[in-house]
């Protein structure tokens, strides 16, 4: 009977160490759980967060491509007044220096006439 008292004493024993151990293993599962469950809400914070971040990034994308289509319509009537500014410009020049040329054949026919009436003179 001792033996058999010893063996449940024994059992009994195992059975409190086991349970202190499974006590210990439910505590530190606890704060695992705890943490994963605080990580778990900082991850869905953070993903809002850059959901948030994403949705104004692509409005500004959207904005800076039609600002950037606005600009683009803005510089080509600009090339286009530019080149007409160009064109004329070049026509311009063009009839100034065809004055230029008619002037200095006027000129010359001046000059010409000039040194005929101060031949034709008396001396």
């Amino acid at each position: 009977m001792q033996n058999d008292f010893q063996a449940v004493e024994r059992d009994m024993a195992e059975l409190n160490r086991l349970i202190a151990v499974n006590r210990q293993d439910i505590s530190n599962f606890e704060d695992f759980h705890s943490r994963l469950v605080s990580q778990t809400e900082e991850v869905v914070h953070a993903i809002s967060d850059l959901s948030a971040r994403c949705a104004e990034l692509e409005s500004g994308g959207a904005r800076i491509s039609e600002e950037i289509e606005a600009a683009s319509v803005v510089l080509r009537e600009k090339s286009d007044a530019f080149r007409a500014i160009e064109q004329e410009l070049s026509e311009k020049e063009d009839e100034i220096e065809e004055k230029r040329r008619q002037i200095f054949r006027i000129s010359e026919e001046m000059s010409r006439a000039r040194n005929e009436m101060s031949g034709i003179r008396p001396h």
